[in-house]
Order: structure tokens, then C-alpha cells, then sequence
């Protein structure tokens, strides 16, 4: 089986389980072509998330991010490489990395990046900013979900929903 065919069989078959993924996780009614525009999304704005919130466990621990990488991982091994990939936006993170160092509030590092996603689609992509609206979910947003369902979760279910420490 040669590189080309072996390529052929393993990116659908991590693309198709992802998209299966998405379509149970975020929306039954997802489009394939929403679900590139996530792929995108993620490997450019990855690194950006990783270092502005010191968290270089992000794509271990955030259910998306493992099965987004996971497809990344099986076109990158047999396609390309990632860091010769970004290389040419390189200065463009630095920038922004350097921009977001003096943040020290998890809640500012969110306005940060909520400010750069937002500028960036609408330079990259009026219509996906437009379709998608904005990128990162406000902390506000976050909050009020999360308390919605842990008002929901010990009466409903006996659960109790727990915060992790470094998102505090």
C-alpha cells in the first residue's frame, strides 16, 4: 500500500469519525464545510491559545481540540509538516503573543483573544464571521452556562458539576 493510498484511508476515516463528532457534540445539522472551517480555525489559532493562557496541555484536555488534532496529526504525518506549514505567520504570532504578555487576568486573555479572532475572521472571512459570529465564547457566556446546567445536574441527576482549578 503505497503513501498515496494510505492516505486516501486514514484522513477519512479520522475526518468522517470527527465530523461523526461534531454532529453528535455541537450540531446534527453541522456542514461538512463548517467542519473544515473548524479544522482551519484550529490549527491557526492553536498555538495562540497554548501559549497566551500558558497551557500546553489544551489539546489533551479540551474534547474538540484532541479529535480536532487528531485529524490534523493524520494529514500533517502524511501531507505536510505544521511548523514549515505556519512558518511564513510566525511573525504574526510573535506579535500577538507579545501584545498578550502582560496579561495576567484569565478574563482579559479572553477579551484578548475574543479581539483578535474577531478582527482576524473579519479581515480572513466576512462571511464566516458573519455565519459563525464570534469564534471564543465570552467568560459571561461560559459562566452562565455552566451554572445553568449545575442548577440542573444534582436535582436532575445527583451530579454535582466541578471547575478546574487553572480556569478559576
Amino acid at each position: 500500500m503505497g503513501k498515496d493510498c494510505l492516505l486516501c484511508v486514514s484522513v477519512p476515516l479520522w475526518f468522517n469519525g470527527f465530523f461523526a463528532l461534531c454532529r453528535t457534540a455541537l450540531n446534527p445539522n453541522i456542514s461538512q464545510a463548517a467542519v473544515d472551517e473548524m479544522l482551519v480555525q484550529h490549527l491557526l489559532t492553536e498555538r495562540l491559545i497554548r501559549k497566551i493562557f500558558d497551557n500546553p496541555e489544551f489539546t489533551r484536555r479540551n474534547v474538540i481540540a484532541v479529535e480536532l488534532e487528531k485529524v490534523i496529526d493524520a494529514l500533517v504525518s502524511l501531507s505536510f509538516n505544521r511548523d514549515s506549514f505556519l512558518r511564513s505567520l510566525d511573525r504574526f504570532y510573535r506579535a500577538i503573543e507579545e501584545a498578550a504578555r502582560g496579561l495576567e487576568d484569565f478574563s482579559e486573555k479572553q477579551h484578548f483573544l475574543n479581539t483578535v479572532y474577531e478582527r482576524f475572521f473579519q479581515g480572513y472571512s466576512v462571511k464566516v464571521a458573519d455565519t459563525h459570529g464570534i469564534v471564543y465564547t465570552p467568560q459571561a457566556i461560559v459562566d452562565f452556562m455552566c451554572a445553568s446546567v449545575a442548577e440542573v445536574l444534582e436535582p436532575e441527576f445527583g451530579l454535582i458539576l466541578i471547575r478546574w482549578p487553572e480556569l478559576s
